[in-house]
């Protein structure tokens, strides 16, 4: 039943199981040191900055300091997370979908709450991931250069995937998939494969290209039929 994070900035593997978190030395093996919580927790510990970050089934969101795991805060969500949340640089915040389908951010250093989007997510997958996206995105979504283009990438609705930023959680891309999105996406040379379930319990992979490889496919298409 334990669950691990790897942190190579602590040199330290992180293991949860019931309510105890523990620190072990990955070089001996030997335990650094062990929080015991009030309550189970919810999927495996996000490290992040020399800080470590639980949450619970009751629905605590609760970080720990790095190095003798010593509670810093410890909050009440409105909701309980639906899994553990990802981390987003340069912004220094959590974002997570609760039980309810909506994605919640979080101030990493305070526990403050930023916003909450009801997204409606219908779906089997309730994970997020943040990403940075390149510079012409940036541009073309008009984004701030501030944040240098990281963004939360959530299952949203039904059947659908939808990328948002983390200041004020704007949707700037939402992905409408044949299936329900099953895994987080994998990227592969400018386009993203998604792991589905379709209607009547068949499986199938779907492909999502970049608006400029379709623009270049297409002109390939084109420029061999005028051969």
């Amino acid at each position: 039943g334990f669950l691990l994070a790897h942190s190579p900035e602590m040199k330290s593997i992180i293991a949860s199981v019931d309510n105890k978190v523990i620190s072990i030395d990955p070089i001996t093996w030997s335990v650094s040191w062990t929080q015991t919580l009030t309550e189970p927790v919810r999927g495996p510990a996000v490290i992040a900055e020399q800080a470590i970050f639980i949450t619970t089934l009751a629905g605590k969101l609760i970080k720990l300091e790095g190095r003798k795991g010593k509670v810093e805060w410890e909050i009440d969500l409105e909701r309980p997370p639906a899994s553990s949340p990802s981390y987003l640089p340069i912004l220094q915040r959590l974002a997570f979908l609760d039980s309810g389908g909506s994605l919640v951010t979080i101030e990493a250093k305070t526990g403050k709450l930023n916003w909450r989007l009801p997204v409606e997510n219908r779906n089997p997958l309730v994970e997020t991931w943040s990403a940075r996206l390149k510079g012409n995105h940036i541009e073309e979504f008009g984004m701030d250069w501030l944040h240098k283009g990281w963004t939360i990438w959530t299952p949203c609705y039904e059947r659908k995937f939808c990328i948002y930023t983390p200041l004020k959680g704007q949707q700037i891309v939402r992905v409408d998939l044949s299936g329900a999105p099953l895994a987080l996406p994998q990227a592969s040379d400018r386009r993203l494969l998604f792991f589905t379930q379709m209607k009547g319990g068949k499986y199938a992979v779907s492909q999502v290209l970049e608006q400029s490889e379709i623009k270049r496919l297409q002109a390939e298409s084109k420029a061999r039929s005028g051969d």
